[in-house]
């Protein structure tokens, strides 16, 4: 039997897994002989490992199996752990040696010394036990040494060896590749949205690696593919629909006095930042000079795309531990252009955001992902970015806007009853004030929303919009309102909502977070727990 020794060359990395590409080369004369093939891992997946050749090799009898340990007096192993036993004898005795000089030093009880012996050993001591305990440090280095080889030798040698016959048609040196797949490692992609609230917007995709496996990755190339080879997938088969006639049962139930418009609002603007931003206006001085500081990034992959899955190929090689997670590579930067604006949504929150509009269509991903947003190098918060097409635009959240300052009341409800046509009118009335706290102009963007019938016997009429532009479809009502140094301005939002007066309204959709337009509390239910205000 010939051992084929393989190291890694390369790695496939992909979702849930790795391809290891491991190679070696071996002198082989002709015919045919039996090959043991190492650097399988306990992890790999065996039913997935291949042997490559060049030279025209045939082979037969490949089988993998794990080979017992070898106990025998003269291997490797057993060399190794003689070694650390003879070590382990050699501390013990500078350790007793050490003690010795140490007690020995103690004359108090000793009168057969002369003062001149007595001095000398004195004089000698403090050299002698540093010169042991140094010693001692060596022979501990090197039984460390000795028993981490002992080690990976014993996992080596429980690794699981591939035997294979090959044949070769003349003797001669003969490259071979192993090829195996590990479900214990993976990468996740991790996105970044960076901003300087005036240049486009900086889309970064990174990849998170993670190497569970029982060795370490020295010097591999590397590439990341998103998806993976075992997941072929299928074409779904779209079944017909039927539509018939069935017959309605009507059950008579009490009559619910549900009528709440006005009690929340569309959720607001995606990824409200907590963080409130501490930007320095001015360049550490010091006594040398010092160049402005940039953010240090990471070489770019290089992308090849084809019909299922895209390969990033990540420049140089790699060192991956084993046993890493949260080893970061740098794949594709994208640049966005964005539209930065000032907005809010006083109905559900009395504070401005900076926020960046950008369009859907522009957006370098498909899938819904998370994603941390820097403003100016700052991390402000992560947020859920929905490349949704049906929708235009996606708002993207930078954090606090501190120089705007936001009210916001409901005024007192009219109802009415239009006795001729049989109809109730409630009347709603919304008050929103927005005042400028700096010294420099500004344009404040905000959002409200007027209800929207889905009965044709209910009527929605505006009453009041302030020059707002309104969407009739969906009844959002929106206002670009400029603000000039510490100036103020209020707006109006009115409608009135006709019924039958023997129905009832009930309201659907609406959700997110609801705030207290009088104090800004969380609100869950009717009552405002800060202030108390009937929301």
């Amino acid at each position: 039997m010939i051992n084929l020794n393989t190291s890694i060359e390369k790695i496939s990395l992909y979702r849930t897994g790795a391809e290891i590409l491991r190679k070696g080369s071996l002198e082989l004369p002709e015919g045919t002989q039996t090959l043991l093939v190492q650097g399988l891992t306990g992890s790999a997946r065996n039913d997935t490992a291949r042997l490559f050749a060049n030279g025209g090799l045939s082979c037969s009898n490949m089988r993998i199996y794990v080979p017992e340990q070898d106990d025998s007096e003269d291997s490797e192993y057993s060399r190794l752990q003689d070694e650390m036993a003879m070590i382990t004898k050699r501390i013990e005795a500078k350790q007793f040696q050490l003690k010795l000089w140490k007690d020995n030093g103690d004359f108090s009880t000793r009168t057969e010394q002369s003062l001149s012996e007595m001095q000398d050993y004195i004089e000698r001591l403090e050299e002698r036990i540093m010169a042991l305990e140094q010693e001692i440090k060596a022979l501990e280095k090197e039984y460390q040494k000795l028993d981490k080889k002992a080690r990976e030798l014993q996992g080596q040698e429980r690794r699981p060896v591939m035997s294979v016959d090959v044949t070769a048609p003349k003797a001669g040196t003969y490259s071979f590749e192993l090829r195996y797949y590990e479900n214990s490692a993976y990468w996740n992609p991790v996105y970044e949205i960076h901003s300087d609230a005036e240049n486009p917007v900086e889309i970064k995709f990174r990849a998170n690696i993670y190497q569970y496996t029982p060795e370490d990755w020295k010097d591999v190339s590397m590439s990341l593919f998103t998806g993976n080879p075992a997941v072929g997938g299928s074409l779904p088969r779209l079944d017909p629909v039927y539509l018939d006639i069935r017959e309605v049962i009507v059950e008579r139930k009490a009559a619910r006095n549900t009528m709440a418009f006005g009690a929340g609002m569309a959720a607001p603007m995606m990824g409200m930042a907590k963080m409130e931003m501490a930007m320095a206006d001015e360049a550490v001085e010091s006594d040398a000079m010092m160049a402005p500081m940039a953010r240090m990034t990471m070489q770019q992959a290089q992308v090849n795309k084809d019909e299922t899955m895209t390969e990033y190929v990540l420049p140089g090689t790699r060192n991956i531990p084993k046993n890493a997670e949260g080893i970061m590579a740098d794949l594709q930067n994208f640049e966005v252009p964005a539209e930065y604006r000032i907005s809010a949504v006083p109905r559900l929150d009395l504070r401005a955001y900076l926020t960046a509009r950008i369009k859907s269509a522009d957006i370098p991903f498909t899938d819904r992902v998370s994603a941390g947003i820097y403003l100016k190098g700052m991390y402000t918060e992560n947020m859920t970015i929905d490349p949704d097409l049906t929708e235009e635009y996606v708002d993207i959240s930078l954090g606090r806007e501190e120089r705007v300052k936001l009210t916001h009341k409901e005024l007192a409800r009219k109802t009415s009853t239009t006795l001729l046509k049989g109809q109730k009118v409630v009347e709603y009335s919304y008050e929103t004030k927005a005042a400028n706290l700096s010294e420099s102009p500004l344009t404040l963007h905000i959002e409200d929303r007027l209800p929207v019938s889905q009965n044709k016997d209910i009527t929605v009429e505006p009453t009041a919009l302030s020059d707002g532009k309104l969407t009739e479809e969906t009844g959002m009502v929106s206002w670009e309102l400029p603000l000039a140094p510490a100036e103020s301005k209020t707006i109006r939002l009115g409608y009135k909502v006709s019924r039958p007066k023997d129905k009832e309204i009930t309201e659907r959709g609406g959700g997110g977070v609801r705030y207290c337009p009088h104090c800004g509390a969380v609100v869950t239910g009717r009552f405002c727990p800060e202030c108390g205000s009937v929301v």
